[in-house]
């Protein structure tokens, strides 16, 4: 196969970065701040818009490397699994809309699903399903990302839910947060481990 691309790489980092922020603004929004509306819409959106930069990048990237047309490539296997994670993507973008235009933990919380159903769709893309035990390895790479999403993108929320005085900032959202991110980096830990074993 050819060398990895320069757009290639950043392609999966915008969509890795966005997917991750969408997956802590739920764990923030639902579980940890008193107010959800601290969840700021612009910083949901600016998830949002990398998730889906990342996806075109990719899709673009994957048909120059092909050489070939974009229709031939949607009718490729590749191009079928980039068809499924840009409409889950897309779903993203509709339920982050709405926890943009009426902010509720509702609305967070379906974001926070259909960013993990895009990182689903993204781990059936990759090399994880490609092994002999597929439902093995993609759960796991699965679990991969959304437990890192918990910890790492959870962390980026709690930073800007203290910086923007949600109601139980301070200890009492540190202490919300850490209880949650705990089990995630336990999670993150484990899953990474079996994906380098296997």
């Amino acid at each position: 196969a050819p060398a990895s691309t320069a757009a290639g790489a950043g392609g999966r980092w915008l969509f890795y970065l966005g997917v991750v922020m969408l997956v802590g603004a739920a764990v923030v929004g639902v579980a940890v701040v008193r107010d959800v509306r601290t969840i700021g819409r612009g910083a949901l959106a600016a998830a949002w818009v990398a998730a889906a930069g990342g996806t075109v990048l990719t899709v673009f990237d994957q048909r120059a490397r092909a050489e070939a047309s974009l229709g031939t490539l949607l009718s490729s296997s590749t191009g079928h699994k980039l068809a499924v994670q840009a409409a889950a993507v897309a779903v993203t973008g509709l339920a982050a809309a709405w926890a943009c235009l009426r902010p509720s933990r509702a609305a967070v919380a379906v974001t926070g699903a259909a960013a993990s159903g895009a990182m689903l769709a993204r781990a059936l893309a990759g090399h994880a399903d490609a092994s002999t035990v597929r439902w093995f390895t993609v759960g796991v790479q699965w679990i991969h990302l959304v437990s890192a999403g918990v910890w790492v993108g959870g962390l980026v929320w709690l930073l800007l839910a203290i910086r923007g005085g949600d109601p139980g900032r301070g200890r009492g959202l540190a202490r919300r947060f850490s209880s949650v991110a705990g089990w995630a980096l336990a999670a993150t830990v484990v899953s990474g481990s079996l994906r380098a074993v296997y």
